[in-house]
């Protein structure tokens, strides 16, 4: 595999695991959705900078793995915070004039 692949690679395969830690955790009552996503994130950007400070190749792989994972909960919840915002009546009335691609 080229190592062109494997920065992208390693920030995406948290994608495929954090969702099935970090949505479950939002769903309990006595937790939440805003401590997971607020805790998150301060690790998300907490770890940004030595992603970008990183030395060696190893470094940076391991580092956006972590930002990968934190910030997975904003992409496996997120739609089930606007379903809270918003009734389901209106969710269906600004359904009809989204975009399609």
């Amino acid at each position: 595999m080229p190592s062109g692949r494997l920065p992208t690679m390693s920030w995406h395969q948290p994608h495929r695991v954090g969702p099935m830690i970090w949505a479950p955790m939002s769903e309990i009552p006595q937790i939440g959705r805003n401590p997971v996503y607020i805790g998150t994130l301060f690790v998300f950007v907490l770890f940004q900078i030595p992603t970008a400070l990183s030395v060696n190749f190893g470094m940076l792989l391991a580092f956006r793995f972590i930002t990968g994972f934190c910030g997975s909960p904003v992409l496996a919840t997120g739609g089930a915070s606007l379903s809270d915002v918003y009734t389901p009546r209106k969710r269906v009335r600004t359904a009809k004039h989204a975009p399609r691609c």
